[in-house]
This record gives structure tokens, C-alpha cells and sequence, in this order.
């Protein structure tokens, strides 16, 4: 049976750009997996207990790589953090580990989701127009509205090359992030993520939006002046569809539908013989 090998050339290590890895144990595989990442340029941390048999083994490693460090278990399952990834809450505490020195390193599962609100909007409404003016102009508007839902979006980790987005050119959303020149509360670093066990973590949004829906003009000729033509009336009018959304806390796309709403004009003419 024929082997493959695959080299560092055949594979995309940007994906792991600014990123720790963390590798729990040194032995036959911990020792082959963390040692190769290194010499790959990939920041690892090895994860032991103190005193054990691999402990100065790896510490040897270490000292002459700068991007490969080893700490307690306990420690190495931290690492995945960095300033400016998001902070969870951690809400139910009766299974986090208590270590030797008794700190407390909290566990993130099921246990820990809270009922923040509901998707569904419970209050929709509408509101539409008709006005006349000096009897040849018809103007119409019409609005609509959901409120009192929420929804939760990722897209503040700055996780843009998850897809290879970046890769290869793709279009993202506009977006800030934080650095220590500009700190933020609202966006995360670049390629951020959460504590493990909430890697994902999302961020809630207030889903609330106006959207003013369709504006109709027309205009239609007097007849006096159409009958000259041998028509008996002509109507022009123009509308504009998806005019313009107002929403609460909602950046990314469309609020009511987290996608593209695209904006269309009509322009038509109505002949009556």
C-alpha cells in the first residue's frame, strides 16, 4: 500500500495565525504533535503536571523555543484566550474544578445558558397612507415594524477568515475590532474566540426595526388635455420598494431577515383608451 506524505506546503497554516495551540501531555503522540507545531511556527503550549517524567523533557525543548511553552494542565487549558476575546459569564458554578491552590477554573456547558428572550417578534405592527393632492397626485406610504425580540450573532469575533473569506477576496461586513490602541467592549480582536466550552460565544442583540416599506407617487394628466390625444386618461407613477430600515442594535445585513434587502424603483405608465 502506497503512503502519502504530506509538507508544510500542502497545507494552509494561516488558519492558525495568532492562535495557541494547546497539547495536553508529552507523550509518543503529545510529544510528535506539539514539537512539529513549533518547528512549524504555531505558538503551543504543552499542557503536564508539574514533576512528572516529561516535565523537563519538554522544559528542554522550551528553552531553545521561544513559541513553545509548558504549564500545568490546569494553566494549559486557559491559554486559549487573549486579550480582547470576549469575557462569558460564568452562571452556574457547582461544576467548576477547584484547583490545588483553590482557585476556580469555571467549566462552560449546558448548565450555563440562561433564557435571555424570545426570536419571535410579540409585537408586530403596520401603518399605510393614501393621499390625494389637488385631485391629480396620489401619494401612498406604508410602514411596518417588529419588536420585543432578540437574536444573537458571532460576527464581533472577527472570525472572517473561518470560510477563507479572506483567502480568497470574499465580501464581509464592515466591521471594527479591538486592539490595544483601541480598545472596544463591542468588538473583538481579530480571530477572537471564548474560554473553552464557549469558543463561540455570541452576543446578544436588541432585533427591533422600522422599516419603511414602499412610498407610490403618480400623477395623472388632466383630461382636457389627454382627449386632445384621443385618451381617455394617463397615468404616471413611480415607487420605491425597501426605502429605508431603522433599527435598535442591529448592524449586520437586513434586521428582519439577517441577509440582503435590496432596494427596487418602478417607473410605469398607465395609457386608458
Amino acid at each position: 500500500m502506497a503512503i502519502k506524505k504530506y509538507y508544510d506546503s500542502d497545507c494552509n497554516l494561516g488558519v492558525l495565525d495568532g492562535k495557541t495551540v494547546a497539547v495536553i501531555g508529552f507523550g509518543s503522540q503529545g510529544h510528535a504533535h506539539s514539537e512539529n507545531l513549533a518547528e512549524s511556527g504555531v505558538n503551543v503550549v504543552v499542557g503536564l503536571r508539574k514533576g512528572s517524567a516529561h516535565w523537563e523533557k519538554a522544559s528542554e525543548f522550551a528553552a531553545t523555543h521561544e513559541n513553545f511553552k509548558v504549564m500545568e494542565v490546569e494553566e494549559a487549558a486557559k491559554v486559549g484566550q487573549k486579550p480582547g476575546d470576549p469575557k462569558v459569564e460564568n452562571y452556574y458554578t457547582a461544576d467548576d474544578k477547584i484547583n490545588a491552590d483553590g482557585s476556580r477554573t469555571p467549566v462552560y456547558n449546558d448548565n450555563d445558558k440562561q433564557f435571555l428572550g424570545t426570536t419571535n417578534a410579540p409585537v408586530r405592527w403596520s401603518l399605510r397612507n393614501e393621499f390625494t393632492i389637488l385631485k391629480n397626485i396620489d401619494f401612498s406610504f406604508n410602514l411596518y415594524s417588529y419588536m420585543g425580540h432578540k437574536s444573537l450573532e458571532g460576527y464581533y469575533l472577527n472570525n472572517d477568515n473561518g470560510g477563507s473569506l479572506m483567502t480568497y477576496g470574499f465580501n464581509t461586513f464592515k466591521k471594527d475590532y479591538w486592539t490595544p490602541e483601541n480598545p472596544s467592549n463591542t468588538y473583538a480582536r481579530l480571530e477572537a474566540q471564548g474560554p473553552d466550552g464557549a469558543t463561540g460565544a455570541q452576543r446578544l442583540h436588541n432585533r427591533n426595526f422600522i422599516r419603511l416599506d414602499n412610498i407610490s407617487l403618480a400623477y395623472t394628466l388632466p383630461q382636457k388635455l389627454t382627449k386632445k390625444w384621443q385618451i381617455d386618461r394617463v397615468k404616471l407613477y413611480t415607487t420605491v420598494r425597501n426605502v429605508a430600515t431603522w433599527a435598535a442594535d442591529w448592524e449586520y445585513a437586513d434586521p428582519e431577515t439577517g441577509g440582503l434587502a435590496t432596494r427596487t424603483y418602478t417607473f410605469g405608465l398607465n395609457l386608458t383608451f
